[in-house]
């Protein structure tokens, strides 16, 4: 259903109109609503991948049902927070997030950058879900914390994926061989005797650049590398860097985003236990949260900060400029600037 579908991804406040639309799609589409939840419960899932000819046309038809499993997750999830069943909203985004780690494993962009976008669903309802004050159980909190938690080598496993892809793609244009629909009207001019060392070389800068992203994808110091330091000729790898480069980015930023949200739920498991918010992160117990996330922008600590009042906090980590912005987490984007200076959440 589109309207629910676009229901889904609005972060505003839905209008009772809105909230009885939402209502009525999901009682439509209760079935396969089930078949979400039973899917999503599965201690293992396998999905078929699809290879014709090269790994470069490689098929992943799995991937746009699981990104629409985990849009209607979340407007069953908004639905239930609505009625005051934080507790069962909380458990259908734990849902979607567990849906993103099923593809933590599979060695492609396309399947990390779903992964990705799996988790910021859960975690912008979450957030939706906190920022109105709802009330959780110390169970539903601890079960979150560990399902948000992203596997640290699911950057070096999707770039190692595509180092392997654009070699096979190098092979074939050099041999000249069209199985792929991607190459069909390239390979022959390219495998043309003259262009065969020029290809060599290409795929050696490519291999050169790649190995050094793969090496540092996650460090809190690496930095895109400059398109205009790859030499001119190496066309392919020119093309190939700012879009790699891109996706490092959304790699921390959502690593960012699932960590400051699995702060603020040991926030509250605190909160459960002692009758009052944490002054510090510091004073949470390592039985709420054992990894102890730093912010993958600065290699630091996230900034907490709680109300004056003790009646809420914010937490959150400094983002792509590397700047406190003092927990500016919904800023409109500037020509030339960052869509959340900070990266985070509030709950109050």
């Amino acid at each position: 259903d589109e309207k629910l579908f676009y229901l889904s991804s609005t972060s505003r406040p839905w209008s009772p109109e809105e909230a009885q639309a939402a209502r009525k799609a999901l009682e439509k589409a209760g079935y396969i609503l089930a078949l979400a939840r039973l899917g999503a419960d599965q201690p293992h899932i396998r999905h078929q991948l699809q290879v014709d000819g090269m790994l470069l046309d490689v098929r992943l038809p799995h991937l746009t049902s699981l990104k629409a499993m985990g849009d209607m997750l979340k407007a069953a999830a908004r639905v239930e927070a609505g009625d005051g069943q934080t507790d069962r909203a909380l458990e259908d985004l734990g849902r979607v997030a567990r849906i993103g780690q099923r593809l933590e494993k599979e060695p492609f962009l396309i399947s990390c950058l779903v992964s990705l976008a799996l988790r910021n669903i859960a975690c912008q309802g979450i957030d939706e879900a906190l920022e109105e004050g709802a009330q959780t159980s110390p169970g539903a909190c601890a079960k979150l914390v560990e399902t948000l938690r992203m596997d640290k080598d699911l950057g070096h496993r999707a770039f190692l994926g595509e180092r392997c892809m654009g070699v096979d793609a190098y092979e074939h244009l050099i041999r000249g061989r069209t199985e792929s629909v991607l190459l069909e009207a390239e390979a022959p001019v390219y495998s043309a005797l003259p262009f065969r060392p020029w290809l060599r070389w290409q795929e050696a800068v490519h291999l050169r650049i790649l190995g050094d992203m793969i090496s540092r994808i996650e460090e809190p110091e690496g930095s895109p590398v400059d398109v205009e330091a790859i030499p001119r000729l190496a066309v392919l790898p020119r093309l190939l860097v700012p879009v790699l480069s891109n996706v490092r980015t959304s790699l921390l930023t959502h690593r960012s985003l699932c960590d400051t949200t699995r702060w603020a739920l040991a926030a509250l498991q605190y909160r459960e236990r002692n009758g009052r918010l944490p002054v510090s992160l510091d004073e949470i117990p390592e039985a709420f949260l054992p990894d102890r996330p730093l912010d993958p922008w600065t290699g630091k600590p996230f900034v907490y900060k709680p109300d004056t009042d003790g009646s809420g906090f914010t937490v959150y980590g400094l983002g792509e400029n590397r700047k406190d912005d003092g927990g500016n987490l919904k800023t409109p984007k500037p020509p030339g600037g960052y869509d959340r200076p900070d990266i985070g959440i509030r709950w109050k």
